[in-house]
């Protein structure tokens, strides 16, 4: 069976298929997956992208870090409330 990581009620993802999330910048997040796309320089075009309020993208990777840690085996990884915002999360270029 497949883990999924739950950010909010809005956001959940199959953490199976996510090979990477950083920090965009203060306010958004990445997430890399099976499916984004890269460049001929291996460098990413397309990838989810969530915004996570001002100034608190490092906030949220954090906690999606302590999740992960804290449940490395559960079905459902389910990242706690804290102060920041998830958005909606977007397939995009970047």
């Amino acid at each position: 069976m497949s883990q999924r990581l739950k950010i909010n009620n809005y956001n959940v993802l199959n953490l199976e298929e996510i090979t990477c999330y950083q920090t965009l910048d203060a306010n958004t997040m990445v997430f890399y997956v099976t499916t984004s796309a890269f460049d001929s320089n291996e460098d990413p075009i397309l990838a989810f992208t969530m915004a996570a309020g001002t100034g608190k993208a490092d906030n949220l990777k954090k906690a999606i870090d302590k999740a992960i840690t804290a449940s490395p085996s559960g079905r459902v990884v389910e990242v706690t409330a804290g102060d920041y915002t998830p958005g909606n999360l977007t397939f995009t270029g970047i």
